[in-house]
Formats: C-alpha cells, sequence, structure tokens
C-alpha cells in the first residue's frame, strides 16, 4: 500500500468569536498552497483510492480541495483518530483496517502526523520529523501489520512542490 499523510494548510490563527479551536479555517494563503499541492501530487501519477480526515474544519477544508482533484477516490471521510492528541495505536489500527486499499491520504495535525510518520518507518516512538502546514509525506511498501512499516521516499514542504511543478 502506498500511504501518504498530509497536514492541513495554513489557518487561522485565532478562534472564531464563540467558537473553538476546532473551527479554524484555512486562510486564503492556506487555500491556494492545499490546490497546488493537490496540482502537484496529481501532476506525478500519484493514485488515490481513499481521502480521510480529521474532523477539524482546517483539515476538512484540506480533505475537500483535494477530493476535487480526486473525485474518484472514496470519501473524504472523518476519521476521528485523526484528531490533534489522538492515540497513535488507535490510528495505526485504523490505517489497517484499510487493507483493501492501495493507497490511503491522511489529513491531520501536528504533531501526531510526524509520529505516525517516524513510528513506521522506524518501529519506534523515538524518532523525530518534523511535517510542515501543507507539508506531504510518502510512504511506499506500507504493510499495515501489528508493528506496521514502510519506506519513506518523499518528505516535502509546499515549496518544494511549487518549485517542481
Amino acid at each position: 500500500m502506498d500511504l501518504y499523510l498530509l497536514r492541513h494548510g495554513k489557518s487561522e490563527k485565532t478562534v472564531p468569536a464563540g467558537g473553538s479551536d476546532n473551527e479554524r479555517a484555512l486562510t486564503g494563503r492556506g487555500k491556494s498552497d492545499m490546490r497546488e499541492v493537490a496540482a502537484w501530487i496529481r501532476s506525478q501519477g500519484c493514485v488515490i483510492d481513499c481521502i480521510v480526515t480529521s474532523p477539524l474544519t482546517r483539515a476538512r477544508e484540506t480533505a475537500a480541495i483535494i477530493a476535487e482533484v480526486y473525485p474518484a477516490a472514496r470519501g473524504p471521510e472523518l476519521w476521528e483518530e485523526l484528531s490533534p492528541g489522538a492515540e497513535l495505536d488507535r490510528l495505526l489500527s485504523r490505517i489497517r483496517e484499510q487493507h483493501t486499499s492501495t493507497s490511503l491520504l491522511l489529513i491531520g495535525h501536528e504533531p501526531s502526523m510526524s509520529a505516525c510518520i517516524g513510528r513506521i518507518i522506524s518501529g519506534s516512538r523515538n524518532v523525530h520529523i518534523v511535517l510542515k502546514k501543507g507539508g506531504l509525506a510518502k510512504i511506499v511498501n506500507f504493510i499495515p501489520s501489528e508493528n506496521s512499516s514502510g519506506d519513506l521516499t518523499w518528505l516535502l514542504t509546499p515549496r518544494h512542490m511549487r518549485k517542481s511543478v
């Protein structure tokens, strides 16, 4: 399985009046960056079977932009396991349930996304990776087992993807 991990785009710094952090939306720049990222992913010939996202507004908006470029993909599906602070073992277990997919795109938050990448590629909780806002990682040969593993082939920022279009 190919596993793509995408951190949501740039979001508003402040919470809407009377709202919560969960409701912070993408900025105009965040939406623009995500359109560029979606186009870049498509330009690389990537196939996405399923798009899954955190239920937070900024992640759902990011997922909607990706889904516009991948209308044949299932989703976006909302997974609580991609919410900030969710237990990494629960997320990995949920990914394992997707064994019929050949490719899966996860959209979430830091530090969970980086922790997930580190755990998959090393088997350890002690690997520290930083996935920037709008950043994308691709893990190939992902084996969805109790000791999930895979090979990191991309760890890109939006700037990397803009420069190579």
